[in-house]
């Protein structure tokens, strides 16, 4: 099974052209390359959209947790407002029998004490309704948020059915992809031979799923394309020359070797084709 590790794109596009004269096992192997760095990096775009979904949920849920605590802040606002309602009620009930009291007091001491408790029970309304006022302008200010906080949310819903849209539509353009080079590779696959299949997937296993190596020509020298260790000249003329189905490997990562002659460079043109060029647009040349 190969490593779902991303591979590197340099060797991604190592694999743009396949040589038609290759052996076909070797180039069933660079196409099947081909396809499963592709399908590497498809599998890792897609194993990351359940992050990305979670960090959209996770938004929704906090603008939802804001809107529930405004709105149990205003719960809590409203019963304690009725209770301190309730309180100045039963306060101004209380100083009324006071009152009904005083006529019926028979002595000084009685009458004073009666006074003292009306006094008690004028401060304890005047206090309770001071509370009552705090919790009247704090209940308006949970409403302001309440409001504020459900704007909120159907905001972020919003942009979050959004993105998520877009994130499925990308998803399946993915997914789409993913099936068409899965079955690019099992076509590839189908024209390699089993042993050279078990051992294509051993090397990619302990590579980061990249068994294949393109040969990197410096003229001078020529080295793996993947791991930079050098490749003796007579070794490269093996490979280079490509005759029979044998298979060259990289002596340090071990990995399968394949070369791709470099395109044919268009020869100069000689300095007298070059004047009697220039000498033909040449201004003084004009009728």
């Amino acid at each position: 099974m190969l490593s779902s590790a991303r591979a590197d794109p340099a060797a991604r596009e190592s694999y743009a052209k396949i040589p038609s004269q290759m052996h076909r096992t070797l180039k069933s192997l660079v196409e099947l390359q081909q396809q499963d760095i592709r399908l590497l990096e498809l599998r890792a775009a897609l194993a990351a959209f359940s992050g990305r979904f979670a960090a959209l949920d996770a938004r929704v849920a906090a603008a939802r947790g804001e809107l529930e605590k405004a709105q149990a802040a205003q719960t809590q606002a409203r019963k304690d407002r009725k209770k301190f309602e309730l309180d100045v009620e039963q306060g101004k009930e209380r100083l009324r029998k006071f009152k009904d009291q005083s006529s019926q007091v028979k002595t000084n001491e009685a009458y004073k004490a009666l006074l003292h408790e009306i006094e008690m029970a004028e401060q304890e309304i005047s206090r309770v309704e001071d509370r009552l006022l705090e919790e009247m302008v704090s209940a308006e200010e949970y409403d302001r948020q309440g409001k504020s906080a459900t704007a909120a949310l159907a905001e972020t819903e919003g942009a979050v059915r959004a993105e998520r849209e877009t994130a499925e539509r990308e998803r399946t353009t993915l997914q789409q992809e993913t099936a068409e080079h899965e079955a690019g590779r099992a076509a590839a696959v189908a024209q390699i031979p089993e042993d050279e299949m078990d051992h294509y997937t051993r090397i990619a296993a302990r590579h980061g799923g990249v068994a294949v190596a393109q040969v990197r020509d410096l003229g001078n020298d020529q080295m793996c394309g993947m791991c930079g260790v050098r490749i003796l000249p007579h070794v490269f003329e093996d490979i280079r020359r490509m005759e029979g189905d044998e298979l060259f490997h990289c002596e340090t990562c071990t990995r399968i070797f394949y070369y791709v002659e470099p395109p044919a460079l268009k020869p100069a043109a000689s300095p007298d084709i070059a004047n009697a060029s220039a000498a033909a647009v040449s201004p003084t040349n004009q009728p």
